[in-house]
């Protein structure tokens, strides 16, 4: 079934409904959001946190630091997406925050180059 959050998502997003995974797991626990978006081999992890007293810079690294140390974009790659991207979200009453870091990750050469990180 299908969460309103996540239908929102996909229609902000114009995406079609075989382009997303939704909420999911790997090995090392759960992710918010993954989308797959196969013909441009991009992959997108989405990981929202509630930033406690507006502590939003804390919040979305802590984000990021758990999409990277949890391997969450492993399944991306594994479903050959080579540009991935990581949102680290941060939310405290009407107010949000986002990180993005993304790398380019080349299965026949180093495991990834990482692209770039902005907020």
């Amino acid at each position: 079934m299908v969460s309103y959050r996540q239908n929102r998502l996909v229609i902000l997003c114009g995406l079609r409904g075989d382009e997303w995974c939704g909420k999911g797991e790997n090995a090392n626990g759960y992710y918010d959001i993954a989308i797959e978006i196969e013909d441009e081999e991009i992959g997108i992890v989405i990981e929202v946190k509630y930033a406690e007293n507006a502590r939003f810079e804390q919040e979305c690294i802590k984000a990021i630091k758990q999409i990277n140390d949890n391997d969450y974009t492993a399944e991306l790659k594994n479903d050959g997406m080579c540009i991935l991207w990581k949102y680290g979200v941060a939310c405290y009453k009407s107010q949000c925050k986002v990180v993005v870091e993304g790398e380019e990750y080349d299965p026949d050469g180093p495991e990834y180059r990482e692209m770039l990180r902005f907020e």
